[in-house]
């Protein structure tokens, strides 16, 4: 852990985190990623990518790497939300992309050389000690730094 300033806190490291953190360092703003997992996980946690995140991939250049796909995303006209239909088809662009869960992750390349570096083992958290409660962010051994 080093002492570093952060404008936003993001939790999650996987794809769509780390992607916020890339977009937001692009603008200027220092994020900082919390994960509680202690490296990169090759299990998939979800069915896949959903949304805007697709294209974002793609025009950050890294779809092709992450999918293997040579093509670019194609958008959907249809999904199913929390048990309702969504029907994109009157839309002459429609926003809904959908890239199906695979094992494998991007490269360096997602994050960029100086891109942001996810704080591994660490989570946000609440706790109530001698000094109080509060919320902070818990890494290591139970290290807790209180915000």
């Amino acid at each position: 852990m080093t002492d570093e300033h952060a404008d936003i806190v993001i939790s999650g490291a996987g794809p769509n985190g780390l992607l916020l953190a890339c977009e937001l360092a692009l603008a200027g703003i220092r994020p900082v990623v919390l994960d509680a997992l202690p490296g990169p996980s090759s299990e998939p946690k979800a069915n896949g990518l959903v949304g805007q995140v697709v294209r974002t991939l793609d025009m950050r250049g890294l779809y092709r790497e992450f999918t293997g796909d040579p093509n670019p995303p194609q958008p959907v006209y249809g999904w199913i939300f929390a048990a309702m239909t969504l029907d994109f088809s009157g839309l002459p662009d429609s926003p809904m992309y959908v890239r199906a869960a695979h094992s494998t992750a991007p490269s360096g390349a997602a994050t960029g050389e100086a891109g942001p570096r996810p704080w591994r083992g660490s989570a946000l958290g609440a706790r109530t000690d001698g000094f109080g409660s509060g919320a902070g962010i818990r890494w290591g051994a139970g290290v807790f730094a209180r915000a």
